[in-house]
């Protein structure tokens, strides 16, 4: 296994991020023996590692070239910035953007 695949699951450990050995309930209703807490990364050291490893995950494994990152509403738009960072950090830079859960009322108006 890679290094940086090691050091993840280190880093979700050493978080208590990774919750593993119960029966955890996902969104979709299915039942899990282990499950990632993402919320728990929420002050700038862990959020700036999750990114670098995102990154890292990117740029050394897919070997598949894109343009821009997409994060789905709610924690996906962290997600989004924290990896376009970390690519930064690699020699990559990459935009990023993210959608609405709901549709916004005010402001600059829709075309």
């Amino acid at each position: 296994m890679e290094e940086y695949k090691i050091e993840f699951i280190e880093f979700l450990l050493k978080t208590g991020a990774l919750r593993v050995g119960g029966d955890f309930t996902l969104k979709s209703k299915r039942i899990s023996p282990w499950f990632v807490n993402i919320g728990d990364f929420n002050d700038g050291e862990t959020t700036s590692a999750l990114g670098e490893f995102y990154a890292d995950s990117i740029f050394l494994d897919s070997g598949e070239q894109f343009d821009l990152i997409y994060g789905i509403p709610e924690k996906g738009n962290a997600l989004a910035v924290a990896t376009a960072i970390g690519l930064v950090e690699k020699g990559g830079n990459v935009p990023w953007f993210v959608t609405r859960k709901f549709p916004k009322d005010y402001g600059e108006p829709l075309l």
